[in-house]
Parts: C-alpha cells; sequence; structure tokens
C-alpha cells in the first residue's frame, strides 16, 4: 500500500512542477503570443498610470516583433510584462516580471516560464519604452536560445 502511494504521488499532476528553473524549452517553436502590459504597484508615481501602460504595452509589442514574435490576441500562449514603481525625489526603483503563461479555457493556467529583476534609472529615463524593452529582453535572451532557426 505504501508503494502504491508513493508511485501516486510521484505520477500525479498535482504535484507536478509547472514552473521549473530552466523551462526555457517550453519557448520552443513558439512565435505568436497573446502580450500584456500590467503594472501591479505604481507608487509615487508622476506619470499617469495609464499612460504609461498603453504606451510600454506597444513599445513591448514592437520590441518583440524585431526578434520574431507577433501578438496574437486570445492565443493559449499569454506573455505578462509586470510592472511595479516607486519614486523619490530624483530617482525611480522597479521591478519587472516576464511570465510565459499556458492558458487552458476549461483548466488551470500554467506557469511555464518567469525570468524578473529589478533597477533604478533616474525619473528622466523611466520611459516606457525603456521599461519594456527590458521585459522584451528577457524574453528574447530565453527565447532565441530555443528558436534560433525559427527566428
Amino acid at each position: 500500500m505504501l508503494f502504491a502511494l508513493a508511485t501516486f504521488m510521484i505520477t500525479s499532476p498535482v504535484h507536478a512542477q509547472v514552473f521549473p528553473p530552466g523551462n526555457g524549452i517550453s519557448l520552443s517553436g513558439k512565435s505568436r503570443f497573446d502580450q500584456y502590459v500590467e503594472i501591479r504597484d505604481w507608487q509615487d508615481m508622476e506619470v499617469a498610470q495609464g499612460d504609461f501602460r498603453l504606451n510600454a504595452q506597444r513599445a513591448f509589442e514592437s520590441a518583440l516583433e524585431t526578434i520574431g514574435v507577433r501578438r496574437q490576441p486570445s492565443s493559449v500562449d499569454y506573455l505578462v510584462c509586470s510592472i511595479q514603481a516607486i519614486s523619490d525625489d530624483n530617482q525611480v526603483a522597479y521591478a519587472l516580471a516576464l511570465e510565459y503563461w499556458e492558458k487552458h479555457s476549461t483548466d488551470v493556467h500554467v506557469l511555464q516560464w518567469k525570468s524578473d529583476g529589478m533597477n533604478f534609472l533616474a525619473k528622466p529615463a523611466f520611459q516606457p519604452a525603456t521599461v519594456a524593452e527590458q521585459c522584451a529582453d528577457y524574453f528574447s535572451q530565453e527565447w532565441l536560445k530555443w528558436n534560433m532557426s525559427d527566428s
């Protein structure tokens, strides 16, 4: 009985890793994604959150197009660039996270891959295009490893 329980736990999808380190292989052969920029936190920022997000969205899509990745609305392959930012008198501290999700209409969405980081910029340098290009760079570094012949 103990052997059967151990076998069940090892093979059960409930215990499967959906976000293992180095899972960039999940990007292999994929070139169309639904793409979204979201702002999770926006503290003491002088720039309007909605305007920044919209401009970052456009810049993110454009940056991905340069490596051959196209936007496909409602795709099951979904990229999310999340921004958290806080400013003081002279600079902005911000965190970016880029996540690749497989969306399932009748099941749980699965996080396949994620990359993130933190940065500081002088206020004038904190622009939507700069931030979006950093997010796209996180993606392109891994995507190109698995799709060099497809780009």
